[in-house]
């Protein structure tokens, strides 16, 4: 999501924003950090890796091929650095305008959060249901109501088009964030006292995943159990406690020093290399790692990852980010439902969800929602609930 971490407004002004004048201004002045949105551009476009693999690498695809289809799957680890950006950066809000108002507005909170997500997320529900009775495709209604209730991480899905709702569990997840962050904030009156909750929670969401994976509580068949709140947490919960750690001069400044542009880098790598390392809990490890290594980038915007995550076409994608994954699920259709061979009945011409034309099929869509709707009721919802400070968000 695009927002801002005021929490490091007070900090020094690193290099880079000296030498920038106007951007080092604007990151001083409205708390936005344009790394972040850089991030927010890998994340998206390793998602979108991951589903072009189907009908680029996968079977029936343009060049298939096992390895680079394998390769690909890997992007889907652009969703937990989703969460680890969205816990920080709600967080940090939140700790601001506790710190300037006195209190937190739960009100404007989630008024601004209902215009920030809910008017695209509607009307991608609706471009779904009026596609599927266009082209004869049997959208369940178990399965749009799941996605109104913000359940669908606990609903399996009825048929092969439960495909075009599936994206929808991690906004699920970041759905109930919402609602359990704000309130541990209100009830917690010091930010240690939070932290501890924080670390807690995370520490028993990570025991509880590793616990429900040994004794298999269902069959492998609903392997979208994985994708339950309740063992996906953790990401979240891990970033807004980075945000605490930013709230200390003391942890700010102990963290730049541990968190050197080498150790964000073998951080990198690790990820990377997770899935062929046969770590026991690569889930664990993303949920620990995604943080640091976005602290080690706030924390060295001079330096040449910080510069290459503020480059001004990344931070594009960055900002589209939401409306490119909302949409992306249309374009980016296998030809068979995953993980078996039941054909997915198709939602738009063969044209649009082909090579090239899915990808600029989903750059037209995506702009149209994020300039169109997006942004427009954004602002809105902005106007309606002021923030503590400008510039964005939550």
């Amino acid at each position: 999501m695009p927002l801002s971490a005021p929490s490091l407004q007070n900090q020094p002004r690193p290099p880079s924003a000296s030498r920038s004048g106007s951007r080092g201004a604007a990151r001083s002045t409205s708390g936005y950090l344009p790394t972040l949105d850089g991030w927010r551009a890998v994340a998206i476009l390793l998602v979108l890796l991951a589903h072009m693999r189907f009908r680029l690498f996968g079977v029936g695809g343009i060049f298939p091929h096992a390895t680079l289809e394998a390769i690909c799957e890997q992007g889907v680890i652009g969703v937990p650095v989703f969460f680890g950006i969205s816990g920080l950066l709600i967080c940090s809000r939140l700790l601001e305008e506790r710190r300037l108002r006195g209190e937190i507005d739960l009100r404007g909170f989630y008024l601004r959060r209902f215009f920030r997500i809910l008017p695209p997320y509607f009307l991608l529900l609706a471009a779904i249901a009026g596609l599927g009775a266009y082209q004869g495709v049997r959208i369940a209604w178990s399965d749009l109501q799941a996605c109104l209730g913000f359940y669908r991480n606990y609903v399996p899905g009825e048929n092969a088009a439960s495909w075009y709702t599936a994206h929808f569990w991690s906004l699920a997840v970041e759905e109930h964030f919402y609602v359990l962050l704000p309130t541990l904030l209100v009830l917690c009156t010091t930010t240690r006292r939070a932290a501890l909750f924080l670390l807690g929670l995370a520490a028993a969401v990570m025991v509880w995943r590793t616990t429900a994976n040994r004794i298999s509580f269902v069959s492998e068949d609903f392997l979208f159990l994985t994708y339950r709140t309740d063992i996906r947490l953790d990401g979240l919960l891990l970033g807004a406690l980075a945000a605490i750690a930013l709230e200390s001069d003391t942890w700010r400044e102990r963290l730049r020093r541990w968190l050197a542009p080498t150790c964000v880098a073998a951080g990198v790598l690790l990820l990377a290399l997770a899935p062929w390392l046969q770590l026991p809990s690569r889930p664990t490890l993303t949920a620990l790692l995604v943080p640091l290594i976005l602290l080690g980038t706030l924390l060295r915007p001079e330096s040449s990852f910080g510069r290459f995550l503020e480059w001004a076409p990344l931070r594009w994608i960055g900002r589209m980010s939401f409306s490119l994954y909302l949409w992306q699920q249309l374009f980016f259709t296998p030809l068979y439902q995953p993980m078996t061979d039941v054909p997915l009945p198709a939602l738009l011409p063969a044209a649009l969800l082909t090579w090239p034309g899915n990808l600029l099929g989903l750059c037209v869509c995506a702009a149209a929602s994020y300039y169109l709707v997006e942004r427009p009721l954004t602002r809105l919802g902005r106007r309606i609930a002021a923030p503590a400070t400008i510039g964005r968000a939550p």
